[in-house]
């Protein structure tokens, strides 16, 4: 077994809770969920899980089985990937985007109305989740302390997603619109969730402090690498790696790193008929505006910024004190998830 199926196999421990949990009503409401979730079709009708990689549940898992208690971090696991969820729905509504994983999304099936409804259902479904999480510490210092943690990252989450509409509303030549904020925004938007279930499994099984931080770090890191491949597979990735349309991000007219990097490394008359290009689409469809990043280098420049952050996520990992096995397995997870290009 790869390591990332390891991780997703540690995930997948949360399957049959989430299912339980979203078993709420026999109406359509949860069914959406249950659909989105990948474990019926849209008559919500069971079938074989069409899910993503569960990576957030799997690492909060894994690593709390690492520091000694796998069961205490069930409920956390559970709740941080019921809000990563939640936040999807959301997403693809914001985005249009009518495929996730292969498949129609909430909205496109019933509409955007029902798929609003659906994903603040999610979101109260994790906070309920994360009530359960509480009530299964011990200590009411140590309850209140994840509670908080988990709550600020998911405050975060939202806060990234502001970030990203204030972006997407601001023209390609504005000042605001910059490499650091864009590296801000997808900071919170992404990484800060995938730290929020690194960190909390070290939390619950009672990991020693400085491992805490650095758990941290490998989070966070392993989130903006992540982020950062996603953005590289929309522009440079098939069908049948992403499961959404081709070029999402540029047929969207999203400012990306690539995007970002080509404005700044173009000059004069080119940096204008680029702009016009991607603002205006002044006769310039997907393609041509992927040959321009190509010519200005943004696809190196994405892939060697992929490489620094998954580079300083495999770093924290080497003086974590958990077996050298695991570290092992988390090191070859990371480079899976990520693989070199």
């Amino acid at each position: 077994m790869s390591s990332l199926s390891t991780i997703a196999s540690y995930g997948a421990q949360i399957d049959e809770s989430a299912k339980a949990f979203l078993a709420r009503n026999p109406g359509d409401l949860y069914g959406m969920l249950q659909y989105f979730m990948g474990y019926t079709d849209t008559q919500f009708v069971a079938m074989p899980t069409v899910a993503g990689k569960r990576i957030r549940p799997g690492l909060a898992l894994y690593l709390a089985e690492a520091y000694g208690d796998l069961e205490i971090a069930k409920s956390a696991a559970l709740s941080i990937e019921l809000f990563h969820n939640f936040s999807l729905i959301h997403d693809d509504i914001e985005d249009h985007d009518e495929l996730r994983r292969g498949r129609e999304t909430v909205w496109k099936v019933w509409g955007i109305n029902k798929a609003l409804n659906a994903g603040d259902a999610q979101l109260l479904l994790s906070l309920l989740a994360l009530n359960n999480t509480q009530e299964s510490i011990d200590t009411a210092p140590a309850s209140s302390t994840v509670m908080q943690f988990l709550l600020t990252q998911y405050l975060k989450v939202i806060e990234g997603q502001h970030q990203d509409f204030s972006l997407a509303e601001l023209p390609l030549t504005h000042a605001h619109v910059t490499t650091s904020a864009y590296l801000h925004m997808i900071g919170n938007k992404s990484a800060e969730l995938i730290c929020a279930a690194t960190a909390v499994g070290g939390l619950l099984a009672g990991a020693p402090s400085e491992d805490i931080e650095k758990l941290r770090v490998f989070g966070f890191e392993l989130g903006l690498a992540y982020q950062l491949h996603d953005d590289y597979q929309s522009i440079w990735g098939s069908k049948a790696e992403t499961g959404k349309t081709p070029m999402g991000d540029v047929v969207e007219r999203k400012k990306t790193l690539p995007i970002i990097f080509t404005r700044d490394v173009l000059a004069g008359r080119d940096a204008v008929e680029f702009t016009k290009m991607f603002e205006l689409h002044s006769g310039a469809g997907p393609e041509a505006i992927r040959l321009v990043l190509e010519k200005a280098g943004a696809r190196e420049y994405l892939l060697g910024t992929v490489r620094v952050h998954a580079e300083a996520c495999l770093e924290s990992l080497e003086s974590l004190s958990i077996e050298s096995t695991r570290k092992t397995i988390l090191s070859e997870f990371v480079r899976e998830l990520i693989p070199a290009k």
